[in-house]
């Protein structure tokens, strides 16, 4: 125990009893190790197990610090779900890595530093709580930095990161990651949830290129949904999927709307066809994905439609 001798207002505090001062609390503040010349002075290092709140629980005091400051890290190599560090380390040689972050309302104002640190292969994040996709690409060692609203994930900037669409402009997002029962959820805020029919239960969660996927039986499994109003003849839209064929130039549709679809044929064309002005006015674009595209591998395809486009022209890209 200490001994406390209390002196015209002061409390000195000597805690090894030695006839050294450790501590000091007077008017001005309290003073570890040394004399208190602010609120709380402290001389040496400072432990805290739980959190610091400095200024008001909004977090909005300044913090002024004369010197270094170490923050901790994380080096990961696979796909991961991170927690308390600040900064992850991604080394994504070995394949394609998943970050997953935590839900985005329990971790208001957490600012994650994401930086990947070899060039193979993609890094990808996703998100407890409206996450945009994005994602470090190949060929590249980029960084992000993310942030916590309490309502969303946001990114506050990025270094050689892909390109992210704005989540006010995203119609529908549909990870496909359910591993059971029917229900095609949409990760953005709009609703658009969709219902998975004739699917054997071992094809729901089957492996996908990043995390779990759907596996279509090539004869009647299928995704519907609802009337999506915001696709109703749009004149801009972009389109992207992952896709994987155990045996190329086989007929079917990746997707389509009477508005527009895009489809696979049996002569080695991947087909895009968007009716801008109603019925009986189909635009088509097209291109020979079987030179692109191999059996049994995973690709991404793209289409990007600015309102402007005619012919093949950067409509359709994998």
């Amino acid at each position: 125990m200490a001994d406390i001798n209390s002196r015209t207002g002061a409390i000195h505090f000597d805690a090894d009893a030695d006839g050294n001062e450790e501590m000091r609390l007077n008017s001005t503040g309290l003073g570890i190790g040394t004399t208190p010349s602010s609120n709380l002075q402290v001389q040496g290092n400072t432990l805290i197990t739980d959190k610091l709140i400095i200024g008001s629980s909004s977090g909005s005091a300044n913090l002024h610090i004369s010197g270094t400051m170490g923050v901790s890290y994380q080096s990961v190599d696979s796909d991961t779900e991170i927690g308390g560090h600040s900064t992850i380390l991604v080394d994504s040689l070995s394949g394609n890595t998943t970050i997953t972050l935590p839900y985005a309302g329990n971790v208001e104002g957490r600012v994650y530093t994401i930086k990947k640190t070899s060039a193979e292969n993609s890094v990808w994040i996703s998100g407890g709580g409206n996450l945009v996709p994005t994602g470090l690409a190949e060929s590249t060692k980029g960084a992000l930095k993310i942030c916590s609203t309490g309502e969303k994930w946001m990114v506050l900037s990025s270094y050689e990161a892909m390109d992210t669409v704005a989540p006010e402009n995203m119609i529908a997002w549909y990870k496909l990651d359910e591993t059971s029962g029917n229900t095609i959820y949409d990760a953005t805020d709009n609703g658009n949830d969709g219902t998975a029919e004739n699917f054997a239960a071992e094809n729901i969660g089957s492996q996908g290129v990043f995390d779990k996927a759907l596996e279509f039986d090539g004869s009647d499994d299928k995704v519907t949904f609802n009337d999506i109003d915001a696709m109703d003849q749009a004149q801009q839209l972009t389109f992207s999927c992952w896709f994987k064929q155990d045996v190329l130039d086989q007929k079917g549709r990746i997707m389509s709307k009477a508005s527009y679809e895009i489809l696979i044929w049996d002569n080695g064309m991947m087909y895009f066809g968007f009716n801008r002005n109603g019925p009986g006015d189909l635009d088509r674009g097209y291109f020979d994905y079987s030179t692109a595209c191999s059996a049994g591998q995973w690709h991404h395809v793209v289409h990007r439609f600015d309102g402007t486009q005619t012919g093949n022209d950067n409509r359709l890209q994998a």
